[in-house]
């Protein structure tokens, strides 16, 4: 069905680490060597960029597309201080050394990490914008390939953009930087979504087949060996019944949801991960994380428009906004004997149980969260929030750092997990929050959210990761 199917994932591999190793001027890997300024000069073009002769030496003057000893060291350290989610990608900063401003040893899913979305950020606030500009350009084209839905109205743009992408490059890059895998990009959109179909499952798989190697000099520590082990009992584990094997074990992020006919508030999703104490919140926290848990309900809806009703202005109606709690209290004890009512309201108007389990993992949603204080203490960063209020208002977002996780125990063995966040200022009027024409979303740490409403139910929560803005910023 189709005319070719080429592997995207090593186009994309050697397309990162041409423009890094450019970019980076490392020497026995960068594109702007000495032969390729003097193409350039064959080709009578860009004569700012010729070398000139002094005497016994030969100067390269410098280029546009290579960072100075400066914005190297910048960058490197960046690498060397980055954080990333959970199963994001490897740890990264170790093959950075900043010392000598080099990086090494990545792996094919590394520079697909980097060039897709860490190096962008990197380069964004250091090279011109006639060079940054194409680089992410083609970052964002190897990252619509890798979408899960792609339609053939995608296909059609972007096979529209990548030639203007590879020819703002040639513009920049001297011609020595185009290898055959960088002009395999223009056909690597013709294959579809590259999701279904890169190398990465087979590059796992070779690096399965090398793991069997033990002992070079006996038959026995031979891949052969070592293969047919892993297919015995492979076979073997198909037969064994309620026995956790590779086929049946949960996936390390597994939120282990239920569905069952309880309210969404009570539906069993996310789990804990660890020790958890028992705590006591304060009167004023412990009332915001009830109301908040009422205020997430379709249920209870009805019963705060009856409750604002009977109250006579806005003024009165914020005075009395904590009111509410006993007030429904009250009316679902009133209603419950004339069977209007179910258990789970009858366990939202109770009440949570005045100690709460607080914890410093969750997963939930394929995320495995953690508080801030343990993030601290880890390579990873887990502890950013995100909330979307309404899909379809990119304006109702809300990033925070998630401080803590708690559990609410409410009656019948009913729980409510609840994170508790610092969010950021997402209100773009106040230049707390922005996106730019990348695509990229700028958050000021600095300015915090002005509000009462610190928690957010756990299944409603997304990760974000942060990263240090290369731009200067006022």
């Amino acid at each position: 069905m189709l005319r070719h199917n080429l592997d995207v994932m090593h186009i994309e591999r050697n397309v990162s680490d041409n423009i890094l190793s450019t970019v980076m001027n490392m020497v026995g890997k960068t594109k702007d060597t000495l032969k390729s300024r003097y193409d350039l000069m064959d080709l009578g073009i860009r004569q700012r960029l010729h070398p000139i002769v002094d005497g016994n030496n030969i100067l390269l003057p410098a280029a546009c597309y290579a960072l100075s000893a400066e914005e190297k060291l910048k960058v490197c350290n960046f690498l060397a201080n980055l954080k990333v989610p959970d199963a994001f990608s490897s740890n990264i900063s170790r093959c950075v050394n900043v010392q000598e401003k080099k990086i090494h040893g990545l792996k094919c899913h590394d520079h697909h990490v980097l060039l897709q979305d860490i190096f962008l950020v990197a380069i964004r606030g250091l090279l011109p914008k006639k060079v940054c500009d194409p680089i992410i350009a083609l970052g964002k084209f190897f990252k619509n390939i890798y979408s899960k839905c792609l339609t053939i109205e995608d296909l059609d743009i972007l096979e529209a953009k990548i030639p203007v992408i590879l020819t703002k490059l040639q513009l920049v890059f001297p011609p020595a930087f185009f290898d055959v895998m960088v002009h395999l990009p223009s056909e690597a959109k013709l294959g579809g979504p590259a999701q279904y179909r890169n190398m990465y499952p087979i590059e796992r798989y070779l690096r399965t087949l090398k793991s069997y190697v033990r002992n070079k000099n006996r038959p026995e520590g031979s891949i052969a060996e070592g293969y047919l082990t892993e297919e015995s009992l492979t076979f073997c584990s198909r037969y064994l019944k309620n026995i956790s094997t590779k086929f049946n074990k949960p996936t390390r992020n597994d939120d282990v949801s239920v569905s069952n006919d309880e309210m969404y508030i009570f539906k069993k999703s996310g789990q804990t991960k660890g020790a958890s104490d028992g705590i006591r919140l304060s009167h004023d926290e412990f009332k915001q994380a009830c109301m908040y848990v009422l205020q997430n309900y379709e249920e209870v809806s009805h019963f705060m428009e009856e409750y604002t009703s009977k109250i006579e202005s806005q003024s009165s109606m914020r005075a009395h906004k904590n009111g509410f709690l006993d007030w429904f209290r009250a009316r679902i004890f009133v209603l419950s004997p004339q069977g209007r009512t179910n258990d789970e309201l009858i366990s939202l108007a109770v009440g949570p149980a005045p100690l709460v389990h607080r914890y410093s993992t969750f997963v939930v949603n394929v995320f495995r969260f953690h508080t801030k204080e343990l993030a601290l203490r880890r390579k990873t960063q887990n502890s950013g929030v995100l909330v979307r209020v309404d899909d379809l208002d990119s304006n109702k977002e809300y990033y925070g750092v998630l401080e803590d996780i708690y559990e609410l125990s409410y009656v019948g063995n009913r729980k409510v997990y609840l994170f508790k966040c610092h969010w950021r200022d997402a209100a773009r009027l106040v230049r707390g929050y922005k996106i730019d024409k990348y695509g990229f979303t700028s958050v000021n740490i600095r300015c915090a959210l002005n509000t009462n409403e610190p928690f957010v139910l756990a299944s409603q929560s997304e990760q974000a990761f942060y990263l240090d803005d290369m731009v200067d910023n006022d």
